[in-house]
């Protein structure tokens, strides 16, 4: 499942509200990526490929960035949702230019 770790204690969320989400716990949750690190005020990864400009697949990321490892773990699950989809079921987020509400990873228990 997405956001879950490969330790005990639960989901990535759980342990983000808790205030104890690591670097290490991203990177063994979103092996895709690399271990977040510090720069500056924010903390940022990346991944192997080619980031699209426009369309569709411009949504799919390859490297992100946010103040928080939590707000960062948030977005790597947006990102593994959009990994898993196929080319017309991101066509239509692109479109719509929303995740439909009951697929949001924030939406999910």
């Amino acid at each position: 499942m997405v956001g879950e770790t490969a330790q005990p204690g639960g989901s990535l969320r759980d342990r983000a509200s808790l205030g104890e989400i690591t670097p290490e716990m991203l990177a063994a949750a979103f092996p895709a990526w690399r271990k977040p690190v510090r720069a500056g005020d924010a903390w940022i990864t990346m991944r192997s490929g080619t980031q699209e400009q426009w369309g569709p697949g411009s949504l799919r990321r390859m490297s992100l960035s946010a103040r928080t490892l939590g707000g960062l773990a948030e977005q790597l699950e947006v990102q593994s949702y959009l990994d898993r989809l196929d080319p017309g079921e991101l066509a239509a987020i692109w479109r719509q230019g929303q995740i439909p509400a009951d697929e949001a990873p924030a939406a999910r228990p």
